[in-house]
């Protein structure tokens, strides 16, 4: 490792020349030898190719994240109740996976070039964590103010978090100063190693505080939780002019808003077979028999009214066949009030059971506003129209309908009977309700033989005029479609009166050595402009137990095995990492990758997907988020992205090195500005999508700190630790003689020559503050951190990307001058300033001249036209005039030589 290294970091064999080499390239013989123009432009095309290949295993690394921190776990709430919530704390999830995901390439290079390096510091990976911070917090955000429609601003919810990522953003990099300037100069000793780590785990945890309200100086007003949620989002709408929406377009915009801030970055579906006894519409699906049932179990009406129960009829030949329902209607003791009978028209799948209560004639033995009638379907029978086989008299044939009047339908038992609650006038509510779950949690056992159907309850509250609907759909947990239960998906409906629908899941049979699994059951509105429901609970968890079979001391083994495993996420598992492979051979993704869309995709599709075919095959390989609930997928995913960054690093020190150009110019540049475009993309589309500005900023924030504290932090720990133990060598001292002084020669220890990291973390320093100064002053000036007025916007924009060349600028000179002294330095900064300052009076009179101009241009043309239309008025007018002329002078009887005027 060490030879190896002292190839690579010697100034006789340079990586790009004679034998010297990184840890994987250059890789063909006599490459060394090439003309080296030649050889950059290679260098850099491989490097775009590489920040591709980044770019899609990053997305992975996603996906597993989210299968990691989406998982749930019940949470008792005063009164018994029992809502689900995410294990994972949102913030501390953002500041630990989230940000490691998002920033794994620069960490990964900062590692695996110190380690490759035999635990000497370089260039590329400290120059390009602080390049990438640079590049995330000005251009991202100057990317995100500008895509922002025009009088829309996004405002941060949660400020407290943001003040805590915010100040160890420019501690972190302020603490670098601090280390290799002033305590240790060029030295990281162990303690500064170590403490540059821990705070990472310090970051974290101040930041949960933040997020739990425990640094707040005053009460917690989160508005992401609950009704103070729904309150900002209220008062944002009314700053950006909304405020004069209807109370249901308001609550539909709320609702949408609600769902964005819940919403995790990415969601993964899996698709699965339909196979329940609910599909579309809430209905029961088709069964081998002709079934009738009611549609609802519970019914409420107000006294007096006619009572309408629906009901309806499933099963083969339900659509042909006319049903003829016999019923009868029993009080609350279960006294005979009537029989009746309804029917169910041929074409038809439901119809409507009445049943008339007069005014003030409860049921017997009814307390109130408790009255209840039951209606029993006692018998059911059908006609079915069959096609006919005779031919009129001109030959064509005619259809008769062939009744069978003794034709049995069966009654669906656990649709048999339902109750009609009937409540006092007085009483009576007049909305349509709301609708939410009975339970936020139920218990279902599986049967080991065959298939059950599991039961989720929705109720139907304050009110039950009209005719309401909401969606519902299955999302899996430790339970897995298919292999545990049939995925579900669709939408229930609740009738006129009905209080309580029943949501259909089949459950597969559960072998005996199975364990119990879990999924949930989600509501969500069906028309956004009629909100329905209720604000919790909108989910539901249902739990599979085992069967009853087996109670050996083999099957409990076999069970808590199989709890920890999860063997159905294996087998399920199996199948996706087959269809990976295929998959990677399609020019499209997600729902759309059949063969129909393959051949109608773009000729631009199918380039990108052939120039990306091996990396998606090569990334095929690792395995799906199914297993180990995710964390196998993350772990794999990671050492690909390690072995992808090395490579890049590989190849930026090879295109530097025949550019002639220092480590950390191409660091800040090229590798800063690829191994970024991902987040630039990602906060792009949060900055448009969130009602907020927390993602789209403190995600920036906390990737900047998390960059210092986990890759610079664990390589500089190792490396320190390393020499202590280690103790100077020849080559160490050989190699700085000229940087460290007489008494660090003879300590040894971790040596990282500050020179042009130091100064390039200053001007970093500087940026950043202006950066995170201006963010704040649009916060207290116009409440928009993103968006906001169009000419403050456009400036914001402006000056940010000019800091950012500002800093490209100055710190790629003090690599390209080593000897600057300190009042070099300082006028390098003034001449900075100044330029930006001129740059930036320079644009600002060339954008405003244009705006000008494009005014003026724009008023002319409406001179024009006023001038136009001026012009075609006085001709029409005049035209008017001229053809009223003859009748007055010649008159109705007068000619061209008539006797004068009339």
């Amino acid at each position: 490792m060490e030879d190896m290294s002292s190839r690579r970091l010697s100034g006789d064999d340079k990586i790009c020349e004679g034998e010297g080499s990184g840890l994987f390239l250059p890789i063909l013989p006599g490459e060394s030898d090439w003309n080296k123009s030649a050889r950059a432009f290679m260098y850099f095309v491989a490097l775009l190719w590489c920040f591709l290949g980044v770019s899609i295993v990053a997305d992975i690394f996603m996906s597993a994240i989210e299968a990691v921190t989406s998982k749930m776990r019940p949470k008792n709430l005063p009164g018994g109740r029992v809502i689900h919530v995410k294990i994972w704390n949102p913030t501390v999830a953002n500041l630990t996976l989230m940000a490691l995901g998002s920033s794994a390439p620069e960490i990964l290079l900062s590692i695996i070039e110190i380690v490759a390096n035999g635990f000497y510091a370089g260039e590329l990976g400290p120059s390009t964590i602080v390049g990438s911070a640079a590049y995330n917090l000005m251009v991202i955000i100057a990317v995100c103010v500008y895509v922002i429609p025009t009088g829309q601003s996004r405002t941060i919810f949660r400020p407290t978090v943001f003040a805590v990522t915010a100040i160890f953003s420019v501690w972190a990099y302020l603490w670098l100063i601090v280390i290799l300037a002033i305590t240790s100069p060029n030295i990281v000793e162990v303690w500064e190693g170590v403490l540059t780590f821990v705070y990472f785990p310090i970051l974290v945890l101040l930041a949960w505080l933040a997020d739990i309200g425990k640094l707040s100086c005053c009460k917690r007003r989160d508005p992401l939780e609950g009704e103070a949620r729904r309150q900002a989002i209220v008062e944002k709408l009314q700053e950006n002019g909304m405020a004069n929406l209807s109370s249901a377009e308001m609550e539909r915009i709320v609702k949408d808003a609600e769902r964005l801030i819940l919403k995790s970055p990415a969601q993964h579906r899996i698709q699965a077979s339909l196979g329940t006894l609910v599909g579309k519409g809430g209905k029961p699906s088709s069964s081998e028999d002709l079934l009738v049932g009611f549609l609802s179990s519970k019914y409420r009406f107000a006294e007096g009214d006619a009572i309408a129960l629906e009901i309806e009829k499933v099963g083969k030949g339900a659509k042909e066949s006319n049903v003829i329902v016999h019923y009868g209607i029993f009080g609350m003791e279960h006294e005979l009030i009537g029989r009746s009978q309804a029917s169910i028209a041929a074409g038809e799948l439901t119809g409507k059971v009445e049943v008339a209560l007069p005014a003030g004639k409860l049921p017997k033995g009814s307390p109130g506003d408790d009255s209840f009638v039951w209606v029993d379907i006692i018998s059911a029978s059908c006609s079915i129209r069959l096609p006919s086989l005779s031919f009129d008299s001109e030959g064509q044939p005619r259809s008769r309908e062939k009744k069978k009047s003794h034709c049995r339908v069966n009654v669906a038992e656990d649709r048999r009977r339902a109750r009609a609650f009937i409540t006092p006038t007085k009483d009576v509510h007049p909305g349509v309700g709301q609708l939410r779950f009975e339970r936020t949690s139920l218990q279902h056992a599986a049967d080991a033989a065959n298939p059950t159907v599991c039961k989720v309850k929705v109720q139907r509250f304050n009110g039950t005029a009209g005719q309401i609907s909401c969606a519902y759909r299955t999302e899996s947990d430790s339970a897995r479609p298919t292999y545990d239960y049939d995925h579900t998906e669709g939408v229930l409906t609740f009738p006129d009166g009905a209080v309580e629908m029943c949501i259909e899941i089949r459950i597969a049979s559960k072998g005996r050595y199975e364990g119990q699994d879990k999924f949930l059951v989600h509501l969500s509105e069906d028309t956004p402009d009629r909100p329905v429901l209720a604000s919790e609970p909108t989910n539901c968890a249902v739990t599979i137990l085992e069967s009853d079979m087996g109670s050996t001391a083999s099957t409990m083994i076999m069970r808590a095995l199989d709890s920890a495993l999860n063997m159905d996420a294996i087998a399920q598992g199996n199948v996706q990492w087959k269809e990976q492979f295929f998959a990677a051979l399609s020019p499209v993704s997600g729902d759309d990758d059949d063969a129909d869309a393959a051949e109608g995709a773009s000729a631009g599709a199918w380039t990108l997907h052939l120039i990306a075919l091996p990396w998606k095959i090569f990334f095929a390989f690792i395995p799906p988020v199914s297993y180990m609930g995710g964390w196998l997928c993350f772990f794999v995913a990671l050492a690909f992205i390690g072995a992808v960054t090395a490579v890049i690093g590989d190849l930026a020190a090879l295109m530097g090195c025949c550019l002639g150009l220092p480590d950390s110019i191409t660091a800040i540049t090229i590798v800063a500005l690829g191994t970024s475009l991902p987040d630039t993309f990602a906060s792009k589309v949060a900055a448009l999508e969130d009602p907020s500005a927390d993602n789209a900023i403190g995600n920036v924030t906390g990737s900047n700190s998390v960059n210092v504290f986990l890759g610079l932090g664990l390589p500089w720990m190792m490396a320190a630790i390393f020499w202590e133990m280690q103790g100077p060598t020849d080559e160490w001292r050989d190699r700085y003689s000229g940087v460290l002084t007489a008494d660090a020669l003879a300590k040894g220890g971790f040596a990282v020559p500050a020179g042009d990291l130091a100064f390039s973390v200053v001007v970093f320093m500087m940026t950043c503050v202006a950066t995170l100064c201006t963010v704040l002053y649009r916060r207290y000036r116009f409440s928009a951190e993103l968006g906001g007025p169009q000419g403050f916007k456009t400036n914001t924009v402006m000056f940010f990307v000019l800091l950012w060349l500002l800093y490209i600028g100055l710190a790629s000179w003090k690599a390209l001058t080593p000897g600057a002294t300190a009042v070099e330095m300082v006028a390098a900064i003034f001449a900075g300033l100044l330029t930006m300052t001129g740059a930036m009076i320079l644009v600002s009179t060339v954008l405003y001249a244009f705006h000008y101009w494009s005014s003026a241009q724009e008023a002319v043309k409406k001179d024009k036209l006023a001038q136009v239309v001026n012009a075609v008025a006085k001709l029409q007018m005049a035209n008017v005039c001229t053809e009223g002329i003859p009748m007055k002078v010649f008159g109705a009887g007068g000619g061209a030589g008539g006797g004068g005027p009339p």
